[in-house]
């Protein structure tokens, strides 16, 4: 079972290889290059092998973060290479969202026109009936 997990799921993101198939240059690409956990193996155990007093601002803000149990410096549910795939996903609704929109718009202009000829037919047709009717 944890064989095939790591065959399909990323184990510091938890994003599906199915997602880096279709939307990346793959997952065996992404488990290596983008998150390989060696590297970030590689970073925990640098961090404590050294000296707090010696951390860089950014090592300094990770120590922390792991000292307190926030796992918010992990990249979970997110990847790089699949940022640009969800911003055009997006982008690509917001145009459809928009175009529906203009159709709706478009449309209720039309009723609304037709609802105002109807009006001034019907004040047509009733001026014609009061002046026969004099």
């Amino acid at each position: 079972m944890i064989e095939e997990d790591l065959a399909r799921v990323c184990v510091i993101c938890s994003l599906q290889s199915y997602e880096f198939e279709r939307f990346a240059k793959g997952f065996t690409h992404h488990i290596t290059k983008e998150h390989n956990i060696f590297n970030y193996l590689w970073f925990l155990m640098y961090l404590s092998t050294k000296d707090e007093t010696e951390f860089t601002s950014h090592e300094l803000f990770f120590h922390r973060k792991m000292l307190a149990n926030d796992l918010s410096v992990f990249p979970i549910h997110r990847a790089m290479s699949l940022a640009s795939h969800k911003e055009n996903d997006l982008t690509n609704q917001l145009k459809d969202l928009q175009s529906k929109m203009a159709d709706l718009v478009a449309r209720a202009k039309k009723i609304d026109l037709e609802r105002q000829l109807e009006e001034e037919k019907q004040r047509v047709r009733q001026r014609e009936q009061d002046i026969k009717g004099r």
